[in-house]
């Protein structure tokens, strides 16, 4: 998708970041 690499990085903190908060809604819920 991105061809810069340090792009793609951010890129992938940001997803984690969500996939955890998205976890963390799940068990607070």
């Amino acid at each position: 998708m991105h061809p810069n690499p340090v792009i793609q990085q951010l890129y992938d903190q940001l997803d984690q970041r969500k996939n955890r908060q998205q976890q963390i809604n799940k068990l607070t819920s």
